[in-house]
């Protein structure tokens, strides 16, 4: 896991360009597959972005091919409860982060975008914003693909974790103005 704060040179200037309470929203920022929590430090200028909006980014690695999930087939891949539930408790208890969902976003690229909508979606209490820019959203069609039938079970013999893991299937649970939501590809 990586953590990013904004330059404590910039005193403690808000997203609104006011004097806050010296807390920081927190973004957390998912990989993609075969990627890991490194990416975005080696491929974007990220620091800029957490400087610019005085933001805690926390960057977690999601293992190579984990989805963020917590499967029902493999017990070693806990993924939802580290990141909704450990994580999340960790960054608030040892960094100064406004620990509030209405401060908290969640986003990531392909397997970082499917996992930030799945978390985010099921976890409306912990998160006010979500983005996934490349993620798929509808996984049934790809159930040979990306190592998600190592997670899930296969297709054939598990349809229920392919019906109730992917995130189209789980619009139903969206509370009306609880979360904010941008999709990108």
């Amino acid at each position: 896991m990586d953590v990013i704060l904004p330059e404590q040179t910039h005193g403690q200037i808000g997203m609104e360009g006011k004097r806050g309470d010296g807390k920081y929203p927190v973004l957390y920022l998912l990989h993609g597959m075969s990627d890991d929590h490194t990416i975005w430090q080696r491929r974007t200028a990220i620091e800029r972005y957490a400087d610019r909006y005085h933001l805690a980014v926390i960057m977690p690695d999601g293992g190579k091919n984990s989805w963020y999930w917590d499967s029902p087939v493999d017990p070693t891949y806990n993924y939802e409860t580290f990141v909704s539930i450990e994580l999340i408790s960790y960054i608030d208890s040892h960094y100064k982060t406004k620990a509030d969902r209405t401060a908290r976003a969640i986003t990531g690229l392909s397997m970082g975008g499917h996992g930030a909508m799945y978390l985010a979606i099921r976890h409306q209490e912990l998160f006010g914003a979500a983005g996934s820019t490349s993620g798929g959203v509808d996984i049934r069609p790809f159930p040979k693909n990306w190592g998600m039938s190592l997670r899930l079970g296969t297709i054939e013999e598990n349809p229920e974790n392919w019906e109730n893991y992917t995130v189209t299937n789980m619009v139903h649970m969206l509370k009306p103005n609880a979360l904010k939501m941008i999709i990108d590809c």
